[in-house]
């Protein structure tokens, strides 16, 4: 609308008739205010610039005035509705040996509507990503066992929460491989939260991920599909702490991980699976 106010005004000063000037195309009225402001205003640019009386430089001011209208009328990103806020997908296991079952909150919110006991994972939630105050509680007393700020990103995360009652800590796991359609032979990572158990090697017929102590998370290896043979053994020897048979699907990603007590009683050490694809 603007940009045709400057070019009607401009054109009553070329003398167009009365009808051009006060109505646009479809009748629709020019409010006369503005228009007889920019009037007066290209009265002035002809009147005082001497190379304004060149008629080809009139016509050039024409067409650019208007355009300089159009352009100052653009919305353009102010008027662009607020960007979505990034979500992450984050879930977490109760690894504590000896704990009652616990609750995750966020900024004092708490995101998990049943109790996790120990072992159990709590399924995936959808929880703002960037910086955030992640905290652990238990259930039935609210006691807050765990509390730091972590860096979520908007991809899937597991927080495997473990050590002891007396002393809690939380191992993050980014879930961001994907199965290989190519490839046949699955994804494998092993992640160590037993807190009193000492670097330890998972070996898995002829693949063996070695060395790995309390907190790591290993690399992904390929291991065979169907039956495999499973050991944890102590670190750099033959020696297994415990041992057992499980079974792999082709095009898959997996993450074992070693939890509870190496020194025995109720939560023994155990290995636990979880199925990423």
């Amino acid at each position: 609308m603007l940009a045709y106010q400057h070019f009607m005004a401009f054109m009553h000063l070329k003398q167009y008739s009365a009808v051009n000037f006060f109505y646009g195309r479809g009748g629709n009225a020019i409010p006369m205010q503005q228009t007889n402001s920019l009037i007066r205003y290209y009265r002035f640019i002809f009147g005082h610039c001497k190379i304004m009386k060149s008629r080809a430089w009139q016509y050039l001011l024409a067409l650019f005035l208007p355009l300089c209208a159009l352009w100052a009328c653009n919305p353009k990103s102010a008027d662009l509705p607020a960007p979505l806020p990034k979500v992450a997908s984050v879930g977490f296991y109760n690894l504590i040996p000896n704990q009652v079952p616990i609750n995750m909150y966020v900024s004092g919110t708490r995101q998990n509507s049943n109790k996790i006991s120990y072992g159990d994972f709590s399924g995936y939630m959808n929880i703002l990503s960037e910086q955030r105050n992640i905290s652990f509680k238990t259930d039935t007393l609210r006691q807050q066992i765990y509390s730091a700020t972590i860096t979520l990103d908007s991809l899937q995360t597991t927080l495997f929460v473990t050590g002891k009652p007396s002393a809690v800590a939380v191992i993050q796991a980014r879930d961001t491989a994907l199965a290989d359609a190519v490839n046949v032979k699955p994804k494998l990572r092993f992640i160590q939260a037993s807190a009193d158990a000492p670097p330890l090697d998972l070996v898995l017929n002829n693949v063996t991920i070695a060395n790995q102590g309390y907190k790591s998370i290993s690399a992904f290896n390929r291991v065979d599909t169907g039956k495999v043979n499973w050991s944890l053994n102590l670190a750099g020897t033959n020696t297994y702490v415990i041992k057992g048979t499980i079974s792999f699907t082709a095009h898959s990603v997996y993450t074992m991980y070693a939890y509870g007590s190496y020194l025995g009683g109720a939560n023994s050490l155990s290995l636990g699976i979880k199925i990423n694809h």
